[in-house]
Order: C-alpha cells, then sequence, then structure tokens
C-alpha cells in the first residue's frame, strides 16, 4: 500500500498548490466576496489593530457600522487577532485562507482514523472532502470555510466522549469539544455553527442505532454550553447586529431564498448540464454545487454493488441517510422540512438553505473513504465481482449519456440555460472512465486503483479551481492592484465619503483607498430609517461628498452635512423617512422624542478627534443646541460632556446620552459654552459577552482536575 500512500499524498499536496500561489506571490484571490467584502473589511480590521484603535466599529461603511458584531472576520479568535496584528494583510488573509483547508484535511484524516480506516482512505477521504465542488467553491466566503474546518474535529471529540471507557479521555475530549466549538463560533458564522450540531446530533443517533454507549452524551451537553458560553464575546455581539438588521423583518420568503431545486440533483452524473449556474435561484454558483467529483457519485452505486459484502455497510447507510436529510435541507421552500424550521427562533435570520449541502459533502466524502478502503482490498486479493452484479455502474454511465443526449438538443427549458454536446461530453466521458476504473478493480486489476486516485484529485482539483480563477479581470491581484480598480474622484482627499455605483459589485473597494463608503456592502445590512431616494437625502445627512452614477463616472453631491454641527430647530417627528424631505436638513433636524428648548443661532464645531469608535468634538454656543453628527446611531455609543474652561476641564453632565437624529445618525444636546464631547462605541453586548466567555474559561479550568489529575479507571 505504500505506493498508494504515496499517489495520495503528491495529489493531496499538488491541490493546495494553487491555494499557495497567491502567498508565494503576494497576491490574494479577488473573485466574488473575496474583493468586494472580505478584503476591505479585514483591511480596516488590520489598520485597527495596527494603529490601536477599536475593533468593534468602524466608519467605513455605512458611516458607522457594528463590524465586530456581523462576526464575519472572526475578529475575536486569537489566531486571528494574532495573524492581523503582527503580519502584512496580504500574508494574513493568505494564511488564514490556507490554515482552513489544513485544518480541514487534518480533521478529516483524524476523524476517518477514528473510525478505523486504514492510512491511505483516511487521506484520501480527507482529499475528497478538503478540495471538493461545496469546499472549494465557497473559498470565496473564508469565514464560512473556517466554520466547516471546525466539523470533522467537533465529530471527532463528540465520538471520543461518547465511546471512551476512561473518565479521564472523557474529560480531556469534553474540553477539547468545548474548546473547538468556542473556536468555530468565534471565527463567524453561526449558521454553520448549526450544521456542526445536526452532524453531532446525527452520530449520537447512529450510536444510539447501533447500540452504542450513551452515557457520554450528558458530558455532550455540558460541553455544548461550556463551548457556547465561551464563544459569548462574539456570539452576544451577533445577536445584537443581528436585531439592529434588515434581517429581524425580512419575510420568509428572504429566508427560503436561494434554496437548492431538485433538478439541481442532476449535477451527480453530468455537472454541466446546465450552462453558467446550476440553479434557477439568481445567486451565484458556489451556492448550489451538488457535484463532489465523479468518484463520490460512483461511490453511491458502489455501496449499491457491495450491500452485502461491504465492512461498514452500516455506516455507510447511515452516511445516505444522514446525506439525505442534508440534502432534503438544503431543498429549502421545494422540500418542505427547512420550512418547519423558521418557526425555531433565530432560524429565520438565516438564509440560503442550499448551505445545508455541506452535510451532504460530508457524508459522501466519508463514504468515498470506505469504498476507496473496499476497492483497494479488492485489488489486494485480486478478487473478482460477477459482471451481473455491476449493473449499478452501467445504470449510472448510461444515465450521464442520456442526459447528455437530451440537453444537447435544447438550448433554453423552463428557464434553464442547457450545456450544448461539446460542453457535456468532456464530463461524460469522465464519468464514464471512472466507473471503467470501478469495473477494472472489481475485475481484478491493481493499475485501476491508482489511477482512480489521479483521476480523482484531478476532477475535483479543476472543477473548484476553475471557479476559483473563473474572475474575468485578474482571479489574483496584489491588494494595490484591486485597489487601484476603484474609482475615485479627482481633487478629492483621503477621508471623503463616496457613494459608490449601487449595482457596482466592490462597492467596498474605494475603502482600500482612504475612502469610507455610504452605504457599502456588508452581510448584515442594518435596519434604516433613510432609505435611497429620488433627492438622495440620505446621502447628504451622511456627508457623502461623491457619487458614482455610472460605473467609472463620478459626480460631486451638492451640499452634503458637515461631519458635526450645531442645529437651533429641531422638530419631533413620527415618520421621519416622509418628513425628512420637506425640511432643510443643514438648518432643521428630526427627533423622534422632545428634546429641551433649544436657544440661539447655531454655534460652532471642532473635530478635535476622528477615529473607529471614537469621536471628540468641541462646541461653541450661546445656548443650547443640539449636536448632530453624520456618523449613524446605536445604543452602544456612550457620551461623555465636559465644559472647556480657562484653568480646568469640569463634568457638566453626569447622565449624558446619545439621541437618534433623522432616525440614523448620532446626536446630542449639548448646553451653552465650550464643551469637549466625547462620543465612545462601548456596546453592552460586547462587554457583557466578555463576562460570558470569562465565565466559561472558569468551568474549563474547573474541568482540568478531572482530565489530568484524577484517577484513570473506566466506568
Amino acid at each position: 500500500m505504500r505506493p498508494i500512500r504515496l499517489i495520495i499524498g503528491i495529489c493531496s499536496a499538488a491541490l493546495f498548490v494553487p491555494l499557495l500561489i497567491p502567498l508565494a506571490t503576494d497576491r490574494v484571490f479577488t473573485l466574488d466576496d473575496l474583493g468586494a467584502y472580505h478584503i476591505p473589511m479585514r483591511y480596516l480590521y488590520s489598520e485597527a489593530l495596527h494603529h490601536g484603535d477599536s475593533i468593534l466599529w468602524t466608519s467605513a461603511v455605512y458611516r458607522g457600522f457594528y463590524l465586530f458584531g456581523e462576526s464575519q472576520l472572526g475578529m475575536a479568535h486569537p489566531w486571528h487577532l494574532l495573524l492581523y496584528r503582527f503580519f502584512p494583510l496580504t500574508v494574513a488573509f493568505n494564511v488564514e485562507m490556507i490554515g482552513s483547508y489544513v485544518a480541514m484535511f487534518a480533521g478529516m484524516v483524524a476523524l476517518l482514523k477514528r473510525i478505523g480506516l486504514s492510512k491511505p482512505s483516511c487521506w484520501f477521504g480527507a482529499m475528497t472532502f478538503t478540495f471538493g465542488g461545496y469546499n472549494l467553491f465557497h473559498l470565496v466566503h473564508p469565514n464560512l470555510i473556517a466554520t466547516v474546518a471546525h466539523i470533522p474535529w467537533l465529530i471527532l471529540a463528540a465520538h471520543l466522549v461518547a465511546t471512551t471507557p476512561d473518565r479521564n479521555t472523557r474529560a480531556k475530549a469534553s474540553i477539547a469539544f468545548a474548546l473547538i466549538l468556542a473556536s468555530q463560533i468565534l471565527v463567524g458564522h453561526l449558521q454553520f455553527v448549526w450544521l456542526g450540531v445536526l452532524a453531532i446530533g446525527g452520530l449520537f443517533v447512529y450510536l444510539l442505532w447501533r447500540n452504542a454507549s450513551s452515557r457520554g452524551m450528558p458530558f455532550i451537553a455540558g460541553a455544548f454550553v461550556v463551548g457556547g458560553l465561551l464563544g459569548g464575546v462574539q456570539l452576544l455581539p451577533l445577536l445584537d447586529a443581528v436585531r439592529t438588521s434588515e434581517r429581524t423583518g425580512w419575510p420568509v420568503a428572504s429566508s427560503l431564498a436561494f434554496s437548492l431545486a431538485p433538478v439541481d440533483m442532476v449535477q451527480l452524473w453530468l455537472p454541466v448540464a446546465f450552462r453558467d449556474r446550476p440553479s434557477i435561484e439568481w445567486l451565484g454558483v458556489h451556492e448550489f454545487i451538488v457535484y463532489n467529483g465523479a468518484f463520490c457519485t460512483a461511490a453511491i452505486a458502489w455501496v449499491v454493488v457491495r450491500r452485502r459484502e461491504l465492512e461498514r455497510y452500516g455506516l455507510s447507510l447511515a452516511l445516505l441517510l444522514f446525506a439525505a436529510l442534508g440534502l432534503l435541507l438544503a431543498f429549502g421552500k421545494y422540500g418542505g422540512l427547512y420550512t418547519s424550521l423558521l418557526a425555531l427562533p433565530g432560524f429565520s435570520w438565516f438564509r440560503a438553505p442550499s448551505r445545508h449541502l455541506v452535510l451532504y459533502h460530508l457524508s459522501i466524502s466519508i463514504i468515498a473513504a470506505i469504498v476507496f478502503e473496499d476497492l483497494a482490498a479488492l485489488a489486494r486479493r485480486r478478487e473478482r465481482i460477477a459482471w451481473q452484479r455491476l449493473w449499478p455502474l452501467a445504470f449510472l454511465g448510461a444515465l450521464s449519456v442520456a442526459t447528455m443526449a437530451v440537453t444537447s438538443r435544447m438550448v433554453v427549458w423552463r428557464g434553464f440555460h442547457l450545456s450544448t454536446l461539446s460542453e457535456a461530453i468532456p464530463w461524460v466521458l469522465l464519468m464514464l472512465v471512472v466507473l471503467s476504473l470501478f469495473v477494472a478493480t472489481a475485475r481484478g486489476a491493481r493499475w485501476a486503483l491508482p489511477m482512480l486516485i489521479v483521476i480523482a484529485a484531478a476532477d475535483q482539483g479543476f472543477f473548484g479551481f476553475r471557479y476559483v480563477l473563473s474572475d474575468p479581470n485578474q482571479p489574483m491581484q496584489s491588494v494595490e492592484a484591486l485597489a487601484a480598480g476603484a474609482p475615485t474622484p479627482p481633487g478629492a482627499r483621503q477621508g471623503d465619503l463616496l457613494q459608490p455605483y449601487r449595482g457596482f459589485g466592490l462597492a467596498n473597494v474605494p475603502i482600500l483607498r482612504g475612502f469610507p463608503v455610504w452605504t457599502g456592502y456588508v452581510g448584515l445590512t442594518p435596519a434604516l430609517q433613510l432609505t435611497p431616494s429620488h433627492d438622495r437625502v440620505d446621502e447628504r445627512l451622511a456627508g457623502a461628498k461623491w457619487r458614482m452614477t455610472h460605473f467609472p463616472a463620478v459626480e460631486p453631491i451638492p451640499d452634503p452635512a458637515a461631519r458635526a454641527r450645531l442645529l437651533s430647530t429641531v422638530k419631533v417627528s413620527s415618520d421621519i423617512a416622509a418628513d425628512v424631505h420637506h425640511i432643510d436638513v443643514l438648518d432643521e433636524a428630526l427627533v423622534t422624542e422632545p428634546v429641551p428648548e433649544l436657544t440661539g443661532p447655531p454655534g460652532f464645531v471642532r473635530i478635535v478627534e476622528d477615529r473607529p469608535g471614537l469621536i471628540s468634538v468641541e462646541t461653541t454656543a450661546s445656548g443650547r443646541q443640539l449636536l448632530a453628527l453624520t456618523e449613524r446611531f446605536h445604543a452602544g455609543w456612550q457620551v461623555s460632556d465636559r465644559l472647556v474652561a480657562s484653568d480646568r476641564v469640569a463634568d457638566v453632565v453626569a447622565s449624558a446620552r446619545p439621541i437618534p437624529v433623522y432616525g440614523d445618525f448620532l446626536g446630542y444636546v449639548v448646553e451653552a459654552g465650550t464643551h469637549r464631547v466625547t462620543f465612545q462605541f462601548r456596546p453592552k453586548s460586547f462587554y457583557r459577552g466578555l463576562i460570558v466567555t470569562a465565565a466559561g474559561l472558569l468551568l474549563v479550568l474547573g474541568m482540568v482536575p478531572f482530565a489530568f489529575f484524577g484517577k484513570r479507571h473506566g466506568c
């Protein structure tokens, strides 16, 4: 088996090479959300860490955004804090991405080893999962991949807790489970934490089915609680960000959007049956990838062929059932099961039911490892299987050919753009070759197995990296080159707020050149009272100075609001979105609650300090005034008000609090005289999360004596 191990090792290493190229050439992948969101946002994170600024809030998008709360950057994760604090952005970003795939590969090897598979089978299964269609296509979502990378490790720890008879080992595995779960929460994709929970549930159902011991289940329940507490520093801010986002009020149709169409299952035997994207949904192709390589599809048929002799047939059957569950949930509005989940708390703000496909890919990759081990055993024994028993493989080949014949005769079918004969033939031939190699192995040909390994790796690598490198401009660029692609107004200065073209996919890229954007592109879009309108009053109130009309044209915005100004006229409004169009927003303010009477003409404001999460201004007025900023309001803002005198600085207001102005922006009523007013973003959700995390750490420390210093004995 040594040559087989060597071949798998070489193929796996070769599949890692494309991920290493950007790091070696000081570039980054820029496809889709990588250039549109992740690189600009990680730039903000890196800059804040290097300059000692707050990582909780940024003024670079939406004129104020709880970036930490959105969680997509995993800002609280120790690994990310280390990378983005001590390394350049390009290095940190590439190492973060590569590290996720390395962790995923290693986790699958460890999990499959725990199942009892041979080392070559473990490596083959790890290669199949790590570089499968779903995981490579989702390279555009680094936080998603990082969360998925934890799932094999979670299953491994849960399996140890459930099956080990030694209490010390069980305690250690419980600690490991809690830490892995916390790490998964901290990297920032709660929907995939849920998918990990489903995987653990599937494991325990299987163990109960196999009459395995259930004594470890209470330990897992406790480890879940501890892991959730450890992740509290990210979990509570995330819930806060969701509460103030558009997702709290969006309809069921939005939650069910991006459902996998059942017809997409044709990808199993012809991945290019539908040209461009294999779904009737408009979202990018990466959300609807069923294909995990021809080997995995053939492996399903092989389980049918070997249903009586397969050593781990029971596990394979359970995995097929779990894969079917993942597909049923991925069908979303087409399957029915997912709609019932929307009644549970928190599920309504998840999107893309198709993301449950990762459960299918995980299951089918483990089946691929089991099938590979069976094929290797057949080749080693030179055992031959009767021809008539191989009919499931022949059926699969005939299905692939028949699908090609049908699609090649049609251009459009019910809105689907079908592939041409020239596009389909290579993939049909690939399927036929893989099936033929399965047959050859079944008939005792030892040479077929090494060929299967190489073809499986080439199949997955070509299918996945073809998409990663499909950016029509440049699939890999330096951060500087990406920034240069964002048009900037002639004569504009860094710090000027820019309204990017609303149809422009790289709306956040001006951030890389020092231009904040209104509104920008984020995941948890804030719930704003002022939405884009014909008079574009939202842009003026945000202080935007430039507007992209039709890419790359840029025009100035007349009379934008100053960063901070004093107003002496204010009105209480119950419908700010309507009333704002009937006032002069530069001279008059709208509030939702009455404020103390304002007096005197508008005074003067000087910006003293303007950093992420920290704004300090000095006001001078003859009477009480309303201080209005272009920064977006959030309940996490705190304000301190000090009277500036010739010989001292004294507190003026003991319980100062900011108020929302125009519904969306930050304001404060300041008294007469000269004042130093300082706004700091200190959200309760973050500090409460720190306390919860500290409690989790204490619980972990309390578990350590049972894991490392107790007497070793069984249950």
